[in-house]
């Protein structure tokens, strides 16, 4: 599913119109990536968080020649489902 598909769900279970719904839906994203990035995180009950959290330096492996190189510690997204998410997985 990609945005616009998201777009004609959401406007057909809603009166809105699908212009202000892309724009909704481009606002929540630059804020979730604001927040996430900033270090603050956003938690959304029932549908989960996104923290914002550190990936240790480590060894790696280049793909193409088998040559191990170091990689840098660096930032990296998480996502934690909530409870009702993970409820509806179940079923």
């Amino acid at each position: 599913m990609n945005k616009a598909d998201l777009v004609n769900l959401i406007a057909a279970r809603t009166e809105l119109k699908k212009q202000d719904i892309h724009q909704m839906i481009n606002a929540f994203v630059d804020i979730v990536i604001e927040l996430v990035s900033s270090g603050r995180g956003i938690k959304l009950l029932g549908f989960g968080r996104f923290d914002r959290v550190k990936i240790k330096a480590r060894m790696g492996r280049n793909p193409r020649t088998q040559e191990p190189l170091q990689l840098p510690e660096r930032n990296g997204v998480r996502f934690l489902a909530g409870k009702a998410f993970k409820n509806a997985l179940k079923q």
